[in-house]
């Protein structure tokens, strides 16, 4: 039987397999010198585990990913006094051909909290940071967006960052823009609008074809799926096949070479609220849209190692390979969903710990449709966050720790990994590699 030990980590220790015999292994703490400021996490792994060497080097293969530091970068913009207070739901990217970090829109509630009544604001200001491996990052302005904007949809391309829809205070929006950086300034083009306004929703880049899925559609909740391709700007949006069963709000999705090695767009999570005869819903299972069939086929609920499903409902997803994702966060699925259903007074009242947002590092096999947990972080209990890659490590970026309470902090995931699947939503120099 596998015995569960649980390790309270500071920032110097990571763990590599050591094996003991040809039965059996155990996980060795090693310690490692700290280069950044110490973030306390804990981390729950399998210590002794009693199983056949050949089923541990199976394991190995299937998910060759483990966690081997966790720190928070200093520095967030201070241009404006309420946005130094955290956000969440921002666009956040990576300019290809610089080692430049953008985050521009979101929200937050900077005077009054959400509990005692009060109002969200909106931003529009566009920032960017020289991405370093230090834990220091300093931020410049370098423009605003014609309107403030958060709850959209960001997407990195190697000929700039993509801003679609998304909403204000005001209205909901269908604008997409493209930005680059020009002389530290960022440049917006106007692209193709989307067909309707959306907001809440999710998207991945699949080659050089956008796809959008779920959100609110003029303000309904929907299974719309839309797709742009990038080198073939005139045909603007296009309606594809929407998504089984509910409507899904805050979806996380993302690009994957699936199990008989097509490409595929995978989508988890999301909520749905009520109205009229529908009742809410929170959805926890997965799809997979592939664009040669046209076709959604079911993808297995996350779960943790006790075999739990977990929510990823608002939490954060990326690709670590063509086969391999990382997901963090998210609400947790019992409390938000009677939370949802009953519509209860106090639910806003609660102190953080109460919520449950998701702390586990998921990690899913696209090509072996598989779930593994490989970590416990607090400092990943989060929704609404961006999650990227940097260069050097997956930066989550703000996001809320409980409904209306954001977070300023930006901290970096740095994995081991040991895999020669090809990277697909890195940004990378030649947008012809794929």
């Amino acid at each position: 039987m596998t015995k569960r030990i649980v390790f309270f980590f500071y920032m110097s220790l990571f763990f590599l397999p050591s094996f003991a015999g040809e039965e059996s292994y155990t996980y060795s703490e090693i310690k490692k010198e700290p280069k950044s400021p110490k973030t306390d996490y804990k981390i729950i792994y399998d210590s002794e585990c009693n199983i056949p060497v050949s089923s541990f080097q199976a394991e190995i293969l299937e998910f060759p990913v483990r966690l081997d530091y966790v720190y928070r970068i200093k520095g967030f913009p201070d241009k404006e006094k309420d946005f130094t207070k955290g956000i969440s739901a921002c666009f956040a990217g990576i300019f290809n051909g610089h080692s430049t970090l953008m985050i521009g829109g979101g929200c937050n509630f900077p005077d009054i909290s959400a509990a005692d009544g009060g109002s969200k604001k909106y931003y529009r200001s566009i920032y960017a940071a020289e991405v370093t491996e230090d834990s220091l990052f300093t931020w410049e302005k370098i423009g605003e967006f014609p309107q403030d904007v958060a709850y959209g949809v960001t997407i990195s391309t190697p000929d700039g960052i993509l801003c679609i829809g998304g909403m204000n205070a005001k209205k909901r929006l269908n604008t997409v823009y493209r930005i680059t950086l020009k002389n530290k300034k960022a440049v917006l083009e106007t692209l193709p609008a989307l067909p309707c306004t959306l907001d809440n929703m999710t998207g991945s880049l699949l080659g050089n074809v956008v796809y959008v899925a779920g959100g609110n559609k003029n303000g309904i909740p929907c299974n719309d799926l839309y797709c742009l391709d990038l080198d073939s700007l005139s045909k603007g949006w296009q309606k594809l096949q929407d998504f089984p069963r509910s409507p899904r709000i805050q979806a996380v999705s993302v690009a994957q070479i699936g199990p008989h090695g097509e490409q595929i767009f995978c989508l988890w999570g999301g909520f749905s609220t009520s109205d009229g005869n529908r009742q809410a819903t929170l959805s926890t299972d997965g799809y997979a849209y592939s664009p040669s069939t046209k076709k959604w086929v079911s993808l297995p609920d996350p779960t943790n190692n006790e075999g739990e499903t977990v929510s990823l409902g608002g939490g954060s997803i990326i690709a670590l390979s063509d086969s391999l994702i990382l997901c963090t966060g998210g609400v947790n699925k019992d409390i938000f969903l009677q939370a949802l259903k009953h519509n209860a007074p106090d639910y806003l009242l609660h102190p953080i710990e109460w919520y449950r947002f998701n702390n586990r590092l998921l990690v899913y096999n696209s090509r072996q449709k598989r779930w593994k947990e490989i970590a416990k972080v607090s400092e990943t209990a989060r929704a609404g966050a961006s999650l990227i890659f940097d260069g050097y490590g997956y930066l989550l970026i703000n996001g809320e720790l409980k409904p209306g309470i954001r977070t300023p902090d930006i901290t970096r995931i740095l994995l081991k990994t040991e895999t020669n699947s090809k990277p697909i939503n890195r940004i990378i120099p030649n947008k012809n590699e794929y």
